[in-house]
């Protein structure tokens, strides 16, 4: 039953809401509280739930489940709609977690849920949001099963679900996710799969008598066990109306373009063992603090020349470059950390990457090193080949798109990119420059595993979907580890007019370098 539509003010503490994330909240009011958010993704799910919980302050505790990947992204999204400190915001990592009784904002992983599942229970949460609800369509699963046991808690009196996978041509996996968010929907599993999955029935295994053999009919052909296999469709414009009057907010996409710019971005921040990267980052330090000194020392001393002497040195300085040198060895010092960032961030890549594959809404992916690419692509294809068994690729992704490469075989890659062949793209930022097009035409998210010196290198990166021919909304993603060297370098990209000049991966200009080196010298 729906109620009364309520106004929402679209300003929050940490920004402004669009029109049509607005009517969302109004939509979410209106089906009391219990919703799922169908926006596609990058088009703004987060802060519509983080909305409502603003509007609702009175409904605390409040849980939101999350792939693990993205804890710390919801944790950081929370504080800044909300305008409050980071701290504020409890994130549960491992299954030994404890869940503090005065929490009022906890943030946990689908695959501890069960864990913390009793303790979330009993500090009696009134709204539960799910991040992907999609990860809940097995009603068997252990993730599935703690997270109906969780929304339907006598205390809850709020369930959001997100989610930019739709599952009109698979109803079967829609069916769980509902009774999470609203159980008196579709109560009952075999009531909804006879009506929308176009049941059939299909042989299993060969009946057997009770000495193992076979049984024959009387024509002599085997006699099977059946069942009955719910993989299809059926009354799929009776179950998008159902869906859109009791349950799902999802707008159309040419209404949410007009309101959005052609391009968007988003950090993703992932928690990354630190461990190893943490003793490379120690040995760096000691080597910038002399590298530092050796370099205001050089200018404390060209500070105290005369003006003839300074020419004089600074002629010397020009034969011997012995500051480009000193500028060089920090580069490298700063090489070797963002190499490290990008190899540890990996595995939280592939999983955060798992559900643009799930939802066969095509990746780009733009990185440097050759290893941590390869590294990438291999640990992607892993995912990939166990949903090639549900036949939703054909072909596993290629190779990094880099200069190891031929030109004729990257527009082959590309070519069959277009054509939905691979799932996602990985490629080097430089090979895919300058001039090179048709990526616009096969995809709208892209994201960076590793983050370059300079906005410019970026643009152009964004530029090889945000062009001519582009039917979508672009999403550039920039993938960072927390409490490494990736979070001096995104500011660095906030600070657009910082550089212009360098080149991704070649050595940039001295004021880029001083203010890395300060950051790792600094960093506590």
């Amino acid at each position: 039953m729906t109620q009364t539509k309520q106004r929402f003010s679209p300003t929050l503490p940490g920004g402004t809401l669009y029109p049509f994330q607005v009517e969302a909240l109004e939509y979410i009011w209106q089906h009391r509280g219990r919703a799922i958010c169908g926006h596609r993704r990058g088009r703004g799910k987060t802060p519509i739930a983080i909305a409502w919980l603003h509007y609702n302050n009175g409904l605390r505790p409040a849980v939101m489940v999350v792939p693990a990947a993205i804890k710390r992204q919801w944790a950081r999204a929370l504080a800044h709609w909300m305008g409050i400190p980071e701290e504020e915001v409890t994130v549960l990592n491992g299954r030994k977690a404890q869940v503090p009784a005065d929490a009022q904002l906890i943030v946990v992983n689908y695959d501890i849920l069960k864990d913390h599942l009793r303790a979330l229970q009993a500090i009696q949460p009134r709204v539960v949001i799910y991040d992907e609800i999609q990860r809940t369509k097995s009603s068997t699963a252990a993730r599935s099963v703690a997270s109906r046991n969780l929304a339907q808690h006598p205390s809850v009196m709020s369930t959001i679900g997100l989610s930019g996978t739709m599952f009109m041509n698979r109803p079967k996996e829609g069916w769980h996710q509902v009774l999470v968010v609203n159980p008196t929907i579709w109560p009952n599993w075999w009531k909804y799969a006879n009506r929308y999955c176009n049941p059939r029935v299909v042989n299993t295994t060969a009946q057997r008598g009770p000495d193992g053999k076979v049984l024959k009919g009387e024509d002599g052909k085997p006699l099977w066990n059946t069942a009955k296999d719910f993989s299809g469709a059926s009354h799929t414009d009776e179950l998008a109306r159902t869906l859109k009057d009791k349950v799902l907010c999802r707008p159309e996409d040419a209404q949410v373009d007009s309101q959005t710019p052609p391009i968007q971005r988003a950090t993703v921040p992932f928690e990354c063992d630190l461990k190893e990267y943490l003793k490379l980052r120690d040995s760096a330090r000691r080597k910038l603090k002399e590298i530092r000194a050796a370099i205001q020392k050089r200018r404390v001393h060209w500070g105290r020349l005369s003006e003839p002497e300074l020419s004089k040195a600074l002629a010397a300085q020009a034969s011997e470059d012995s500051m480009v040198k000193l500028y060089g060895m920090a580069g490298a010092e700063i090489a070797l950390l963002r190499h490290a960032t990008a190899l540890l961030k990996i595995p939280h890549v592939v999983e955060w990457a798992e559900d643009f594959i799930e939802s066969e809404d095509p990746l780009l992916l733009f990185g440097h090193h050759h290893d941590a690419m390869d590294n990438l692509v291999e640990q992607l294809n892993l995912r990939v080949a166990k949903l090639a068994m549900n036949k939703l690729y054909c072909r596993l992704i290629p190779p990094p798109l880099d200069g190891r490469m031929g030109q004729r075989a990257r527009d082959n890659h590309v070519a069959a990119f277009r054509t939905g062949e691979y799932p996602a793209l990985a490629a080097g930022i430089g090979a895919m420059g300058e001039g090179y097009d048709g990526l616009q035409h096969a995809a709208s998210h892209l994201a960076f595993l590793e983050l370059g010196w300079n906005r410019a290198a970026h643009d152009q990166a964004e530029g090889r979907l945000d062009r001519n021919g582009q039917t979508k909304p672009v999403n550039a993603y920039y993938l960072v580890a927390v409490d490494t060297i990736d979070e001096q370098m995104v500011r660095l990209l906030d600070a657009k007019n910082t550089v212009t000049s360098a080149s991704y991966g070649e050595l940039p200009p001295p004021g880029v370098i001083e203010s890395i080196m300060d950051y790792i010298i600094e960093e506590s």
